[in-house]
C-alpha cells in the first residue's frame, strides 16, 4: 500500500521473534528517548508499509526480514502534529545478530520473561502478546 504525501503520518514497528526472545532496541531519540521498543519508524512518501519495515529495521539493526505480518494498528493524537497511526508487523527472525544503528541506542533480543524489566515504550507487552499469538 502506497499513501499520498498529504496523509496523517504513518509509521510502523517489526516485532521480530526469535526462540523465546523479541528483537527490542534502546531508542536513542524522543519521543520515548531511552526506552525499550520494537523497530520502527515513519513510512516515507511512496514506500510501502512492507517497505518502511524492511528499510527501518536494516537501519536501526542491520538485520533483514522478507515476510512481515501485519498484527495491528495503533492511532496516536498529538497536540500541534497530525495524528499518526503506525503499524505493528511481526516475523520470525530469519538470522544474523542486531548491531544498534541510525537512532537506536541499543539492539538485542530480550528472553521474553524479562520484558518487563524494561523501561518500555506503551502498549508493547500487549503488542508482543499479540504477536505470538499471530505467528505460533
Amino acid at each position: 500500500m502506497t499513501l499520498p504525501e498529504n496523509a496523517t503520518t504513518r509509521a510502523v514497528s517489526l516485532i521480530m521473534l526469535k526462540d523465546d526472545s523479541v528483537l527490542m532496541v534502546q531508542r536513542g531519540k524522543a519521543p520515548y528517548h531511552g526506552h525499550w521498543s520494537f523497530p520502527g519508524g515513519v513510512v516515507e512518501p511512496g514506500e510501502t508499509f512492507e517497505q518502511a519495515v524492511v528499510r527501518e529495521l536494516g537501519e536501526e539493526t542491520g538485520l533483514t526480514v522478507t515476510t512481515p505480518r501485519l498484527v495491528g494498528e495503533n492511532r496516536f493524537e498529538r497536540s500541534g502534529e497530525p495524528d499518526m497511526i503506525l503499524y505493528v508487523h511481526a516475523a520470525l527472525w530469519q538470522g544474523g545478530e542486531p548491531v544498534a544503528g541510525d537512532d537506536a541506542d541499543a539492539a538485542q533480543f530480550v528472553p521474553f520473561g524479562r520484558i518487563s524489566e524494561l523501561k518500555t515504550t506503551p502498549q508493547a507487552a500487549r503488542w508482543l502478546d499479540r504477536a505470538r499469538a499471530l505467528l505460533a
